[in-house]
Order: structure tokens, then sequence, then C-alpha cells
């Protein structure tokens, strides 16, 4: 995701995503679920692509995403 964000009334572990132009559609917003001490994300992913754009089209997808390492600068910035 380009830009990962965790507003404070999300429940811990949890986090929300915006994406812009990317394979899901032009614009797509997702809902994750982090479990096993991080290292999975599960998330459920709505994309759009407006008809100005081509034909008019939704997407609903579920991604996985596996984290086996963290780097301590990750860390720090949170």
């Amino acid at each position: 995701m380009s830009h990962v964000m965790t507003p404070q009334y999300l429940r811990k572990n949890t986090s929300c995503g915006i994406q812009y132009a990317g394979s899901i559609g032009f614009l797509s917003l997702g809902y994750y679920k982090h479990i096993a001490k991080d290292k999975i994300s599960i998330g459920l992913v709505y994309g759009f692509t407006p008809k100005n754009l081509g034909r008019p089209l939704g997407s609903l997808s579920l991604k996985v995403r596996y984290d086996p390492f963290e780097s301590k600068y990750a860390a720090a910035s949170v």
C-alpha cells in the first residue's frame, strides 16, 4: 500500500490503507487485520476506476501479506 495509517478509534492490530493508481483500481481503500505478532496481514480492499479513465470498474480483493523480517528503522518510526 502506498499510505498506511492507523486511526486511534480502530481496534488494536488493525489498519486502514489507501492506494492511488494501483493494480486493484485507480483508487482503492482497504482494512487490514494483523495477526501472528504482526507478521501476517489479511485485508479486504475495494478498488474503483471511474468511467472517464476507461470503463467503470469496481473490484473487491482479499490480500494476504507475510512480513518475516522487521527492520530496526521501521520499528523506530512507529
